[in-house]
């Protein structure tokens, strides 16, 4: 891709003429034009300007003066200050057919191209060769503006005045490239240069086409290393040598190259430009931050300047300030793709999937998309659950470059898609373990975890942990590895490990913060959630964290809505903050207001799903279902693969009162998502009251037609049977689909279909052959346990959740069942196993409750009182562990603090189930 530095050059340049000129004595005029002229031919640009600059003061009426410094601001970049100089020449009647096109080269440089059209759209010159150079600048003006017709007419009479415009040739060229016709470009690239072969913008525009074009670096090299060798001090050519040698990671060479910029160009600030870019592909974080301070110090409001200082702070963690630089850069100059994706990847790291497919949109809606940018949305689908986007972004990369490991990485995650999941496993697989990105290793970790192997999935993340030392991302992996086994401790753990690689990783402190409010520890959270806001108040992903906090935590309705408001005030690209607050306004049975904030998201966000799902389900609260119906379905257009909005639309059915319409949408829906248990049970249930089974039955085998080695098929078909009460036809494809899923979901089914089938000698052997092959299935385990609690089985209870916590010592969960098992069987140790499982859930309600027995169990009746205030002061509202409370303090003979505890939970709840005993008692009482 080209690299342009032209308005670079003209901050930079100009700002050290500026620097220089407070350094010079006094000449005569003429003493001072001929230092001038002899800078010039040394290629020190800058000192000659100085030089002219103080010859103009002597004699400010000479127009040749003025335009010899203009001549030397334009060739060193400087076109806005050139400009100034070619308007006071004219001013001083200098001759308009030289100074005009000379102006005219100076505005396009400027950012002025509108204004060169007005001002010279209809201008004659008097003399052909000045006109044809005039219209070829107005051609780049009307390519400035976007209109590509007036452009090419421009160019054309151009070439009518004056066949040997090198000018108009190199233009037509660029737009001949423009409409993918390289070769009619570069053929008119190479009779400008047979033309002038002085003629260095044409050889660094043919070696531009020649490096990006025809993906020949190696002749575009060759042709600018010639031009610097006759032209050393053409600087757009040591730009483009740079940035070939960097794609190449040749950067020995390019410091060379750097080198003889800066002898050259001795005294430009340019060099912190390229200085930088070399420090940040070297790693070199500390000084590339220091020279990107000095960039950023000559050119404040140079768009590829604020890119660079936004890299350079975003490979430092920095990523506020990046965020700064590269939103502004992207303001200034709209279409910088590497500043989107760097800008898309910092909201990715925030948790914020939307707002970085938005600042993507670019990017993707180009002619030609580049993989990256490709890729990245692929990373934010996949955040949002959107695997098959996900899927096609992907599958789009993998076409541009098939032969990188990222589009490798795609295949197979396409492969997996469809349906060979062994063979995208071996894939991936081989790339993660020999690829020095991360890409693979990420996509194996999800097929990993859906699978429910978590040996392997941990395996991962300590590859990843090697290959990105100074990255929180390992970490955080493990931990929602961990929290969806249950173990919460270990979660709590790993999220800390994250904070300690980098203290402000906004995800590892939301995942604590979600910890906190599962465990109902609200105060903890709330601290959690200000530190945020304080560190980063402008983060609307904060402020939708601290509105959940105060939901959960009994908030007051001004507070959680103020906190929804300012988030949707900070997040103009991402729906999610109005979808929370249509969601929170529908929670509070404020229907009219959720409706208009739908209609004002649906308004503003007309493509977004989650946006129409929450319209949809407004409509349907109140009343208006065909409208609901109309927005749901352009939903289900839009996204057929997702169930949520399938869902949706078969409720809007429902409450229409239109049951074929609902099973229709369910049947098409399972098609497409087999995986979504929840449609699966919709469909069930609803072909059950239609007596449609068959239908429900058709659609399972033409699953397993379709997608022979996914299980979900003999999934449904299961389900089918067993919605029957038909157990044993429901066994058959139960035992299929164990086989196709590598079992770690489907074996406790299998096993409860064998019980109900009436078949509890092939269950016994089952469990035995499964616990050989899997023993540490935890899932098996806990199925087991809870089986054998409920039968009740306290023994083979107590065994099962032994097993787990021997394989997850801090599942507070098998740990709590543990100490319940043993209290059920009165055995006093249960309290050792009570305490661990409140240790890593302190603020569990239900774990202080089992607490509180096993310490009764074991001779501790204060104690075991204890523990139930804090259960009622975490469950307030729980009439049950109140009415505990009660009896405990009343066994304790605390009978005033008993007779408290009664009369408030009488007062507070009317109607329980253990009103009359708790009203019984409190008679005792008095």
């Amino acid at each position: 891709m080209r690299v342009r530095v032209r308005g670079l050059r003209m901050r930079l340049w100009a700002a050290g003429v500026v620097i220089l000129l407070s350094a010079c004595g006094a000449d005569s005029p003429q003493e001072l034009l001929g230092k001038a002229k002899a800078k010039t031919e040394a290629g020190d640009l800058q000192s000659a300007a100085v030089l002219l600059k103080q010859a103009i003061q002597s004699q400010p009426g000479q127009w040749d003066l003025r335009s010899a410094l203009g001549d030397l601001l334009l060739r060193g970049g400087a076109a806005a200050e050139a400009q100034i100089e070619f308007e006071k020449a004219l001013e001083l009647n200098g001759p308009k057919a030289e100074l005009v096109p000379k102006l005219a080269d100076a505005m396009i440089g400027s950012g002025a191209a509108k204004a060169l059209i007005e001002r010279y759209g209809a201008t004659d010159l008097g003399d052909g060769k000045s006109n044809a150079l005039l219209k070829s600048w107005l051609a780049e003006a009307q390519l400035e503006v976007g209109d590509l017709a007036k452009a090419a007419a421009a160019v054309e009479d151009a070439l009518k005045l004056d066949a040997n415009a090198n000018r108009a040739k190199l233009i037509k060229a660029r737009m001949l490239v423009g409409k993918r016709d390289l070769d009619g470009g570069l053929a008119l690239v190479n009779e400008a240069i047979a033309s002038d072969p002085s003629l260095a913008s044409a050889k660094h525009l043919k070696a531009e086409l020649l490096w990006v074009g025809k993906s020949d670096p190696a002749s575009a090299e060759t042709l600018l290393k010639e031009v610097l060798e006759q032209q050393p001090e053409y600087l757009p050519a040591y730009s483009t040598l740079m940035s070939i040698l960097a794609q190449q990671t040749r950067f020995d060479e390019y410091a060379t190259v750097l080198d003889k910029l800066k002898a050259r160009f001795s005294r430009t600030p340019l060099r912190y430009f390229f200085e930088t870019r070399l420090h940040l592909a070297r790693r070199s974080l500390d000084k590339a931050s220091a020279s990107a301070q000095e960039l950023l110090r000559v050119a404040p409001d140079h768009a590829l300047s604020l890119q660079l200082a936004g890299a350079v702070d975003f490979e430092r963690g920095m990523q506020r300030s990046a965020e700064a630089h590269l939103a502004k850069a992207i303001q200034i100059q709209p279409d910088l793709v590497v500043a989107r994706q760097m800008l898309a990847r910092i909201y990715l790291s925030r948790g914020q999937p939307r707002a970085a497919l938005d600042v993507l949109k670019p990017n993707l809606a180009a002619a030609a998309p580049d993989a990256r940018s490709l890729a990245v949305a692929g990373e934010a689908s996949m955040q949002l659950g959107e695997l098959d986007q996900a899927a096609d972004w992907f599958e789009r990369a993998s076409k541009l470059a098939p032969a990188d490991a990222l589009s490798k990485t795609a295949l197979a995650v396409l492969a997996a898609r469809d349906g060979k999941p062994d063979t995208s496993v071996g894939q991936l697989q081989a790339l993660a373990e020999n690829d020095k990105s991360v890409f693979a290793d990420l996509a194996l970790l999800s097929i990993r975890l859906r699978r429910g192997q978590s040996g392997e999935a941990f395996a991962i993340t300590d590859r990843l942990a090697a290959k990105l030392p100074g990255s929180p991302l390992p970490a955080l992996l493990r931990g929602r590895i961990h929290l969806s086994l249950g173990d919460a401790g270990k979660a709590r753990r790993a999220f800390e490990d994250a904070l300690r690689v980098r203290a402000d990783d906004f995800q590892a402190k939301a995942a604590l913060v979600n910890l906190d409010l599962m465990e109902r520890a609200f105060a903890p959270a709330a601290e959690r959630v200000d530190s945020l806001l304080k560190a980063d108040p402008g983060n609307y992903s904060a402020h939708l964290l601290a509105a959940a906090v105060l939901q959960r935590s009994g908030g007051s309705d001004e507070k959680i809505m103020g906190h929804l408001r300012e988030a949707i005030r900070l997040s103009t690209a991402d729906a999610s903050p109005r979808v929370m607050t249509i969601e929170y306004l529908a929670s509070l049975h404020k229907n009219e207001a959720a409706k208009t904030m739908a209609q004002e998201a649906a308004a503003a966000f007309p493509d977004d799903l989650p946006v129409m799902r929450a319209l949809g389900n407004v409509l349907i609260r109140s009343g208006d279902l065909q409208q609901a119906i109309v927005v749901l379905t352009r939903a289900v257009k839009l996204r057929p693969d997702d169930a949520a909005v399938q869902l949706t639309l078969a409720d809007a059915h429902l409450a229409k009162r239109d049951e074929r319409s609902a099973l229709s949408v369910l049947l098409a829906a399972v098609e497409v998502v087999p995986e979504s248990s929840a449609l699966r049970a919709r469909l069930i249930a609803l072909s059950l009251r239609q007596s449609r089974m068959a239908d429900a039955q058709r659609a399972a085998k033409e699953l397993q037609r379709r997608l022979p080695d996914q299980a979900a098929g003999w999934v449904l078909e299961s389900e089918l049977a067993e919605a029957r009460r038909d157990f044993q036809a429901a066994l058959a494809p139960a035992l299929v689909a164990l086989r196709k899923q590598d079992g770690i979901s489907m074996a406790p089914r299998v096993l409860g279909l064998q019980f109900a089938a009436g078949k509890p000698q092939d269950a016994e052997r089952f469990t035995q052959e499964w616990l050989r092959d899997h023993p540490k299935d935890t899932l098996f385990l806990r199925f087991l346990g809870e089986r054998a609690m409920q039968k009740p089985d306290y023994a083979a209870a107590e065994d099962a959740f032994r097993r787990i916590v021997a394989v997850n010592p801090s599942d507070a969960i098998a740990l709590n069942n543990l100490a319940w098992s043993m209290l059920k069987a009165g055995k006093a140790d249960a309290v050792a196993y009570a305490d661990k499982a409140v240790a890593l859930m302190p603020g569990n309600p239900a774990l202080l409750d089992t607490q509180a027995d096993a310490l009764t169990l074991a001779g501790r009746p204060a104690d075991a009182v204890a523990v139930l205030r804090r259960a009622a002061a975490l469950a307030p509202n729980n009439p049950v562990g109140r009415l505990k409370l009660a009896k405990a303090l009343s066994a304790q003979d605390a009978k005033a603090d008993a007779k408290a505890e009664l009369e408030a939970l009488l007062a507070a709840h009317p109607k329980f189930e253990g009103r009359a005993s708790a009203e019984a008692m409190l008679r005792g009482l008095r």
